[in-house]
């Protein structure tokens, strides 16, 4: 929510701040065509100097759920 906003657009509260790379718009055919397991490695991982990786904040489960969240974003 923080980064990619309420409707996974990257529009974020803390988006204008990020000054080398804007969160990912959630809802795009670039990440809408990533498969289940890339968006989850993307949740576990991060993304190396554009997104923290989130394995210490959110367990299996809920980066299972979060990318069935992303699934939800589709337009």
């Amino acid at each position: 929510k923080m980064c990619h906003g309420d409707a996974g657009m990257g529009n974020g509260p803390i988006a204008p701040f990020l000054v080398n790379f804007k969160p990912a718009d959630l809802t795009s055919p670039a990440v809408q065509f990533l498969s289940d397991g890339a968006i989850f490695m993307t949740i576990t991982n991060g993304k190396e100097g554009r997104m923290p990786a989130l394995n210490e904040n959110f367990t299996v489960r809920e980066r299972w759920d979060l990318v069935n969240f992303v699934r939800t974003l589709k337009k």
